[in-house]
Protein backbone atom coordinates (compact mmCIF):
# COMPACT_ATOMS: atom_id res chain seq x y z
CA UNK A 1 0.00 0.00 0.00
CA UNK A 2 1.01 3.19 -0.80
CA UNK A 3 0.82 6.23 1.37
CA UNK A 4 -1.24 9.35 0.25
CA UNK A 5 0.92 12.49 -0.39
CA UNK A 6 3.92 10.39 -1.34
CA UNK A 7 5.59 11.62 -5.48
CA UNK A 8 5.69 9.32 -7.77
CA UNK A 9 7.89 9.38 -10.79
CA UNK A 10 9.02 13.05 -9.53
CA UNK A 11 5.35 13.96 -10.07
CA UNK A 12 2.56 12.51 -9.66
CA UNK A 13 1.32 13.26 -5.91
CA UNK A 14 -1.23 10.27 -4.69
CA UNK A 15 -4.28 11.18 -3.02
CA UNK A 16 -7.32 9.13 -2.23
CA UNK A 17 -8.36 6.49 -3.14
CA UNK A 18 -11.04 6.26 -5.78
CA UNK A 19 -12.33 2.60 -6.78
CA UNK A 20 -11.06 -0.50 -5.78
CA UNK A 21 -12.07 -3.51 -8.37
CA UNK A 22 -11.51 -6.97 -8.00
CA UNK A 23 -7.93 -6.62 -10.33
CA UNK A 24 -7.22 -2.97 -9.45
CA UNK A 25 -7.19 0.41 -7.48
CA UNK A 26 -7.82 3.91 -9.03
CA UNK A 27 -5.98 6.36 -7.02
CA UNK A 28 -6.15 9.75 -7.44
CA UNK A 29 -3.28 12.06 -7.74
CA UNK A 30 -2.29 15.36 -8.64
CA UNK A 31 0.54 15.75 -11.83
CA UNK A 32 3.08 18.22 -9.91
CA UNK A 33 4.15 19.43 -13.74
CA UNK A 34 1.04 20.33 -15.84
CA UNK A 35 -1.15 21.26 -12.78
CA UNK A 36 -3.50 18.79 -13.26
CA UNK A 37 -5.45 16.12 -11.18
CA UNK A 38 -5.69 12.53 -12.57
CA UNK A 39 -6.27 9.03 -11.98
CA UNK A 40 -3.17 6.46 -11.77
CA UNK A 41 -4.49 2.69 -11.77
CA UNK A 42 -2.37 -0.08 -10.27
CA UNK A 43 -2.70 -3.52 -9.99
CA UNK A 44 -3.84 -4.63 -6.69
CA UNK A 45 -1.34 -7.87 -6.95
CA UNK A 46 2.72 -7.06 -8.33
CA UNK A 47 2.82 -10.40 -10.36
CA UNK A 48 3.67 -10.98 -14.02
CA UNK A 49 0.03 -11.31 -15.27
CA UNK A 50 -1.24 -7.89 -13.60
CA UNK A 51 1.97 -6.24 -15.59
CA UNK A 52 0.87 -7.40 -18.64
CA UNK A 53 -2.94 -6.80 -18.35
CA UNK A 54 -1.60 -3.06 -17.43
CA UNK A 55 0.26 -2.81 -20.40
CA UNK A 56 -2.01 -4.26 -22.76
CA UNK A 57 -4.53 -2.21 -21.67
CA UNK A 58 -2.06 1.25 -22.07
CA UNK A 59 -1.42 -0.21 -25.38
CA UNK A 60 -5.10 -0.68 -26.33
CA UNK A 61 -6.30 2.71 -25.07
CA UNK A 62 -3.47 4.13 -27.01
CA UNK A 63 -4.70 2.76 -30.42
CA UNK A 64 -8.28 4.34 -29.23
CA UNK A 65 -8.29 8.35 -28.76
CA UNK A 66 -11.72 9.13 -28.48
CA UNK A 67 -13.85 11.78 -26.94
CA UNK A 68 -15.68 8.91 -25.27
CA UNK A 69 -13.07 6.77 -24.31
CA UNK A 70 -11.16 7.36 -20.98
CA UNK A 71 -7.55 8.82 -22.15
CA UNK A 72 -4.61 6.90 -21.30
CA UNK A 73 -1.63 9.59 -20.37
CA UNK A 74 0.96 7.73 -19.45
CA UNK A 75 2.79 3.82 -18.52
CA UNK A 76 4.47 4.34 -15.33
CA UNK A 77 6.32 2.50 -12.79
CA UNK A 78 4.82 2.87 -9.61
CA UNK A 79 7.13 2.87 -6.07
CA UNK A 80 7.14 -0.73 -5.94
CA UNK A 81 8.16 -1.25 -9.37
CA UNK A 82 4.94 -2.39 -11.29
CA UNK A 83 3.37 -0.73 -13.99
CA UNK A 84 0.97 1.79 -13.23
CA UNK A 85 -1.62 3.84 -15.66
CA UNK A 86 -1.92 7.36 -15.32
CA UNK A 87 -5.62 7.88 -16.96
CA UNK A 88 -7.71 11.46 -17.60
CA UNK A 89 -9.57 11.58 -14.35
CA UNK A 90 -13.15 11.31 -15.15
CA UNK A 91 -15.53 12.94 -12.55
CA UNK A 92 -19.17 11.88 -11.88
CA UNK A 93 -20.81 9.05 -11.95
CA UNK A 94 -21.40 5.64 -13.82
CA UNK A 95 -24.58 4.65 -15.24
CA UNK A 96 -25.39 2.09 -13.03
CA UNK A 97 -25.59 5.09 -9.98
CA UNK A 98 -27.67 7.04 -11.97
CA UNK A 99 -30.11 4.44 -12.74
CA UNK A 100 -30.24 3.71 -8.74
CA UNK A 101 -30.80 7.51 -8.35
CA UNK A 102 -34.45 7.04 -10.47
CA UNK A 103 -35.98 7.67 -13.82
CA UNK A 104 -33.42 9.68 -16.51
CA UNK A 105 -35.23 11.85 -18.88
CA UNK A 106 -35.42 10.27 -22.31
CA UNK A 107 -33.31 12.81 -24.36
CA UNK A 108 -30.81 12.14 -21.53
CA UNK A 109 -30.95 8.34 -21.82
CA UNK A 110 -31.32 8.71 -25.93
CA UNK A 111 -27.96 10.60 -25.99
CA UNK A 112 -26.16 8.40 -23.70
CA UNK A 113 -26.89 5.68 -26.23
CA UNK A 114 -25.71 7.23 -29.16
CA UNK A 115 -22.64 8.37 -27.43
CA UNK A 116 -21.20 4.45 -26.38
CA UNK A 117 -22.49 3.70 -29.48
CA UNK A 118 -20.04 5.99 -31.53
CA UNK A 119 -17.27 5.39 -29.17
CA UNK A 120 -18.06 1.50 -29.86
CA UNK A 121 -18.17 1.55 -33.09
CA UNK A 122 -14.77 4.04 -33.43
CA UNK A 123 -13.17 1.13 -30.90
CA UNK A 124 -14.12 -1.60 -33.45
CA UNK A 125 -13.02 0.63 -36.41
CA UNK A 126 -9.59 0.45 -34.74
CA UNK A 127 -9.60 -2.96 -34.42
CA UNK A 128 -10.48 -3.04 -30.33
CA UNK A 129 -13.25 -4.64 -28.63
CA UNK A 130 -14.04 -3.48 -25.22
CA UNK A 131 -14.45 -6.66 -23.36
CA UNK A 132 -16.51 -5.90 -20.85
CA UNK A 133 -19.38 -3.46 -21.62
CA UNK A 134 -21.74 -2.85 -18.64
CA UNK A 135 -23.15 0.04 -16.86
CA UNK A 136 -20.31 0.07 -14.35
CA UNK A 137 -18.25 0.61 -16.92
CA UNK A 138 -19.75 3.84 -18.63
CA UNK A 139 -18.64 7.18 -16.80
CA UNK A 140 -21.12 10.68 -17.03
CA UNK A 141 -18.83 12.86 -16.43
CA UNK A 142 -20.84 16.23 -14.46
CA UNK A 143 -20.74 17.85 -17.88
CA UNK A 144 -22.79 15.05 -19.13
CA UNK A 145 -21.34 13.25 -21.54
CA UNK A 146 -20.75 9.32 -21.59
CA UNK A 147 -17.24 8.28 -21.53
CA UNK A 148 -16.05 4.26 -21.40
CA UNK A 149 -13.44 2.88 -18.53
CA UNK A 150 -11.76 0.02 -17.72
CA UNK A 151 -10.50 -1.46 -20.95
CA UNK A 152 -8.37 -4.15 -18.66
CA UNK A 153 -10.26 -6.66 -20.94
CA UNK A 154 -9.78 -4.78 -24.16
CA UNK A 155 -8.14 -6.69 -26.87
CA UNK A 156 -7.92 -6.96 -30.38
CA UNK A 157 -11.18 -7.58 -32.56
CA UNK A 158 -12.00 -10.49 -34.12
CA UNK A 159 -15.39 -11.26 -35.84
CA UNK A 160 -16.53 -13.14 -33.04
CA UNK A 161 -15.69 -10.91 -30.06
CA UNK A 162 -17.42 -8.01 -32.47
CA UNK A 163 -20.77 -10.05 -32.44
CA UNK A 164 -20.21 -10.74 -28.87
CA UNK A 165 -19.39 -6.89 -27.74
CA UNK A 166 -22.61 -5.64 -29.88
CA UNK A 167 -24.84 -8.08 -28.12
CA UNK A 168 -23.58 -6.79 -25.07
CA UNK A 169 -23.94 -3.12 -26.27
CA UNK A 170 -27.74 -4.40 -27.32
CA UNK A 171 -27.94 -5.44 -24.01
CA UNK A 172 -26.64 -1.97 -22.90
CA UNK A 173 -29.07 -0.12 -24.66
CA UNK A 174 -32.29 -2.36 -23.75
CA UNK A 175 -31.43 -1.65 -19.92
CA UNK A 176 -30.65 1.97 -20.60
CA UNK A 177 -33.93 2.49 -22.18
CA UNK A 178 -35.32 0.78 -19.22
CA UNK A 179 -34.43 3.56 -16.81
CA UNK A 180 -35.69 6.79 -18.87
CA UNK A 181 -39.19 8.34 -17.59
CA UNK A 182 -41.66 8.54 -19.83
CA UNK A 183 -43.16 11.76 -20.99
CA UNK A 184 -45.97 13.15 -18.85
CA UNK A 185 -49.42 12.90 -21.12
CA UNK A 186 -50.90 16.01 -21.97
Amino acid sequence: MIALGILVEDRYVLGATIAIGGACTITRAHDTRLGRDIAIKRARTADVASAARLRIEASMLARCAHPGVVSCLDLIEDLEGAPALVLQLVEGANLAQHAARGPIDEPVVRTWIDEVTSTVEHLHARGVVHGDLKPANVMITTSGCAILVDFDRARDASPEAIEHERRALDALRSWLLGRFEAPAAD
